[in-house]
């Protein structure tokens, strides 16, 4: 795959010009093309094609020797001819992509947070311990909460950009509160008046009555989620199909004989964190039959002990990131409606139509249609480009890839949980068998649970003694 598309680059080089945006160096699996790829970018990444197929490849062949690539058989291969069309090496491209999120497993890559937000998550995680991706997810869903009684892509469903998204981490020190803590302090202090934030309701009457305060805007935050899991779980309760049809909604109407909810004009969005372990365990059958579960963009992250004593952000980088934000609110007026051009069509269309099937798979595409407007009008774009698009979709493939990894075990004990937990980091790639243990937690169980499920499993899986690897057959 990876040879394949060198080999692509290297017959024709007017396609370091389709690709150099779109792909770097470290998305190759093997170095050795992810090295010849950034020299093919150094050599004709400005485009100088005017002197004959020959002598480029003179140029090439050199410059392959200076960068200190001198295993001539392979580089021999790479000039064996190839005739790829565009469409193919867009595939190869994707295929590649793939991988890359496969071998970072639950991270999601630094070049996906674009704009604003972008912006403000990395000034942000400079100064503070919480993982920016925390902080970029928080900014976007206040970002999108505000804009969601005057922002949709240009469809008939006419999607919100209003996001359900939980911050998952191992535990304290991964700062979920602080990111979105973070967001909340910068919204308030710069667009006081136009944001509308509860922190946790006990009650569908709760609820309806936070509405009624506002603007039919409103930003559910709970600091932590298992705190509105377990009133949702209150005998009588209708709090959890209220939250849950509001995903989709701006209406709710349940009526007793002794009680009345009604809102109209709602528009629900929800920001709240937990821990890994909590996440396995807090949810219950009602959660999935009733599908708040596919309806939450899960966010993992993971923080790192750095500022023992957290130094103030400067207040004028503060400022221009309000400046930026302001400029954005000031764009998008009531009954914005933000088209693709032709290419994001065409790339979202493709997509669309292979997203896998499964359980992991459902509202991925309404995720989709929401985080496009939000992200081009985040990016400062008046539509959504094809750029727009290949974000969106890397990251709702990323999603994916995390809702695989850390959906719910339903399992009947401790060992077949192990062993379901062992399946899905495999499923990234090889491991050591150290690396495994330490990404399965396997402290929480024990070293006992630990290695009998690994006895269970000898009939799934291989060893690569070179490599000292586990890997699934």
């Amino acid at each position: 795959m990876e040879k394949r598309l060198i080999q692509g680059l290297i017959n024709d080089f007017e396609f370091i010009h389709h690709v150099k945006e779109r792909l770097t160096p470290d998305d190759f699996t093997d170095s050795f093309y992810g090295g010849i790829f950034k020299t093919l970018l150094k050599v004709f990444g400005n485009g100088y094609f005017d002197d004959g197929f020959s002598y480029l490849r003179d140029i090439l062949a050199e410059e392959f020797q200076k960068e200190g690539f001198n295993d001539f058989t392979r580089l021999a291969e790479l000039y064996e001819p190839v005739n790829l069309s565009e469409a193919e090496i867009d595939s190869l491209l994707e295929k590649i992509k793939k991988a890359r999120l496969m071998r970072d497993g639950t991270s999601l890559q630094e070049s996906l947070m674009t704009g604003v937000a972008g912006d403000f998550a990395r000034l942000y995680s400079r100064y503070m311990e919480a993982p920016s991706v925390f902080l970029y997810f928080s900014f976007l869903t206040i970002l999108g909460s505000i804009l969601s009684d005057r922002l949709t892509i240009a469809s008939e469903l006419r999607q919100e950009p209003r996001l359900y998204i939980l911050l998952i981490g191992e535990s304290g020190d991964d700062r979920k509160s602080t990111a979105m803590k973070a967001g909340v302090q910068f919204f308030t202090e710069h667009f006081k008046s136009v944001v509308n934030f509860c922190y946790g309701v006990g009650s569908e009457i709760g609820l309806m009555d936070k509405f009624k305060e506002t603007d039919g805007r409103l930003l559910l935050i709970y600091d932590e989620m298992k705190a509105l899991v377990g009133k949702s779980k209150i005998e009588g309760s209708i709090l959890l199909p209220f939250i849950t049809s509001l995903f989709e909604d701006n209406h709710y109407e349940s009526r007793t004989k002794t009680r009345k909810v009604y809102v109209d004009n709602a528009h629900l969005s929800l920001l709240g964190a937990t821990t890994s372990q909590t996440h396995e365990s807090m949810w219950t059958s009602s959660f999935l039959d009733i599908g708040l579960i596919n309806r939450i963009f899960i966010v993992p992250g993971t923080g790192s002990r750095k500022h023992p004593v957290p130094q103030k952000i400067p207040s004028e980088e503060k400022m221009a990131l309000a400046a930026q934000t302001a400029e954005i609110l000031k764009a998008v007026k009531p009954g914005t409606e933000i088209d693709l051009s032709d290419d994001a069509l065409q790339l979202y269309s493709d997509w669309y139509l292979n997203i896998e099937s499964g359980v992991h798979a459902k509202r991925i595409e309404t995720y989709a249609a929401r985080l496009m407007p939000l992200i081009a009008v985040n990016e400062g774009k008046s539509d959504i480009d094809v750029d727009v698009a290949r974000t969106v979709t890397a990251i709702c493939d990323w999603q994916l890839m995390v809702r695989e990894q850390l959906d719910p075990i339903d399992a009947s004990n401790k060992i077949a949980r192990m062993e379901e937990k062992i399946r899905r980091k495999l499923k990234l790639g090889p491991r050591s068998k150290r690396t495994l243990m330490r990404e399965v937690n396997y402290q929480r169980d024990g070293i006992f649970i630990f290695e009998t499920a690994l006895r269970n499993l000898k009939n799934e899986l291989l060893f690569d003694r070179k490599a000292s690897e586990l890997m699934l057959k």
